[in-house]
């Protein structure tokens, strides 16, 4: 096997067993890789009352929906509103505790400089998921400079996840973000 394919291969477990968020971007005329696909939203598995499984059916199918890319702006905000819907009627969110899921990500995008200087590496930042599933206090953990660290966290705020759950509370949760530049040349 090449080497190439090892390395992918040991990503991709690295991403299933660490949960951790990573994204890549490339030079133009590439297609971009995202790693580690989104789960989908389980079920309920707790006990709710009719209500709440009606609300969770509906956070499930908006959110399944947007994972799958098909969504925009409009699907953003209906999503959104579920959340702030179950807050707001005190709805107990029918899963186990589990931390917070990634629901769609913003793919980075590469800046001039560091496409003409060839910069390759790793953006890792810090990032607190609020229970409406939005994402703040974006702060660069390792940085590359060349506006891709500015790239990057313009990234992680067009992410969107299933907030963290605590004993049926959506609850506000930090998140580590990994956004990947490399430059691929054919030879």
């Amino acid at each position: 096997m090449p080497m190439n394919y090892q390395c992918r291969c040991l990503l991709v477990l690295f991403i299933c067993l660490t949960g951790c968020v990573i994204t890549s971007a490339q030079a133009p005329g590439h297609q971009n890789l995202v790693f580690g696909p989104p789960r989908e939203i389980s079920e309920a598995t707790l006990p709710c009352s009719p209500d709440e499984e009606t609300w969770w059916k509906a956070v499930r199918k908006a959110g399944n929906s947007l994972r799958r890319g098909k969504g925009g702006k409009k699907e953003v905000a209906k999503f959104s509103e579920l959340l702030n819907e179950g807050v707001a009627k005190s709805y107990k969110v029918p899963i186990a505790d589990q931390r917070a899921l990634r629901i769609t990500s913003a793919e980075p995008q590469y800046t001039d400089e560091a496409r003409s200087r060839n910069i390759n590496g790793t953006v890792i930042l810090r990032a607190l998921v609020l229970p409406d599933g939005s994402v703040d206090q974006i702060r660069v953990l390792r940085g590359l400079g060349f506006g891709l660290d500015e790239k990057s966290i313009d990234a992680a705020r067009g992410s969107i996840f299933l907030p963290g759950v605590k004993d049926g509370t959506f609850i506000k949760s930090f998140v580590q973000l990994e956004m990947n530049f490399n430059i691929y040349r054919i030879r």
